[in-house]
C-alpha cells in the first residue's frame, strides 16, 4: 500500500460543544488515491471536509487524537496544532499543500476568467505568460474554448464555470485536492469526463483527492477508497467506515 498522506485518529467534530456530530476513530488516506466521502445530507460530510482542508477549526469538538499530513519530502505536519500558528503561516500551509473545488465555484466576478485560473500560479511565482500557458493546456483537457480566457465570469455558463473551477484547482501546486460536490452542476457526461481527468492526474502525479459526493455511481466507478458516513446509534455521534 502507498504511504499515507493524511492520518486521522480519534477526532470528534461538531459545531455544538455539547454534542459532537461525528467521530473519526481511525482513517489513513494513502498518497495517489481518489477518495470519496459518501453519506446522506446532514451526516457530516462537509464538516469533515472543512476540517480536513483547514477551512476552520471551529468544528473540532474534542480530541485526544491527531491529524497529520505527510509532505512529499516526508515531513509529518501536525494539522491539529496548526491553529496555534499565525494566519499567515496557516495560509502558507494551505497554499503549499492544498487545493479546492467547490460546487459554488467561488470564482471572483471582478476578475476575468483567465485571471481567476491564473491567480494561484502567479502567487506561486510564475510569470503571466507561464501561468497562461499552463492554464490553456488544462483548459484544452477539460474542453473549454480558449476564447473564454479573456471573458468575464458572467459570460460563462454554469457548466463552464464548474470546469473553470477545476482548471484553477488542477493548475496550482498541491498535495491534496478537496472537492465539495465538484460536479454537482454538471450533466452526467461532463461529470464523468472531469473525474476521468482527475483520476488520471491523481494516478500520474501521485497527488491525492478527497471528494464529497451524493453520487454512489461516480464513487464506485472512480473511487480508490470510499469513506462512508454512518448514523450514530443511541445518541452516539455519526461515524465513518472505510471501504
Amino acid at each position: 500500500m502507498s504511504e499515507s498522506i493524511l492520518s486521522l485518529n480519534n477526532l470528534y467534530l461538531g459545531y455544538s460543544q455539547d454534542k459532537p456530530v461525528l467521530h473519526v476513530e481511525k482513517v489513513e488516506i494513502p498518497r495517489g488515491k481518489l477518495v470519496f466521502l459518501l453519506g446522506p445530507s446532514g451526516i457530516g460530510k462537509s464538516t469533515l471536509l472543512e476540517f480536513l482542508g483547514l477551512m476552520t477549526d471551529s468544528c473540532l469538538n474534542k480530541s485526544e487524537g491527531n491529524y497529520e499530513l505527510r509532505s512529499e519530502q516526508g515531513e509529518a505536519l501536525d494539522l491539529l496544532g496548526v491553529w496555534d500558528r499565525s494566519d499567515q503561516e496557516i495560509s502558507a500551509i494551505r497554499k503549499e499543500h492544498l487545493s479546492f473545488v467547490f460546487q459554488s465555484t467561488n470564482l471572483m466576478p471582478n476578475f476575468s476568467i483567465g485571471e481567476n485560473m491564473c491567480f494561484n500560479l502567479l502567487m506561486e511565482g510564475m510569470t503571466p505568460d507561464e501561468a497562461k500557458e499552463k492554464v490553456l493546456d488544462t483548459m484544452r483537457e477539460v474542453d473549454l474554448p480558449e476564447a473564454l480566457f479573456d471573458k468575464k465570469v458572467v459570460e460563462a455558463s454554469g457548466g463552464q464555470k464548474q470546469r473553470i473551477a477545476f482548471v484553477r484547482a488542477f493548475s496550482t501546486r498541491f498535495s491534496v485536492l478537496f472537492g465539495d460536490e465538484p460536479t454537482g452542476n454538471l450533466d452526467e457526461g461532463n461529470a464523468i469526463r472531469l473525474f476521468e481527468i482527475l483520476k488520471n492526474k491523481i494516478k500520474t502525479s501521485q497527488k491525492t483527492a478527497v471528494v464529497v459526493s451524493h453520487d454512489a455511481r461516480l464513487a464506485q466507478r472512480f473511487g480508490d477508497i470510499i469513506i462512508e458516513m454512518q448514523p450514530g446509534e443511541n445518541g452516539n455521534p455519526n461515524s465513518v467506515l472505510v471501504h
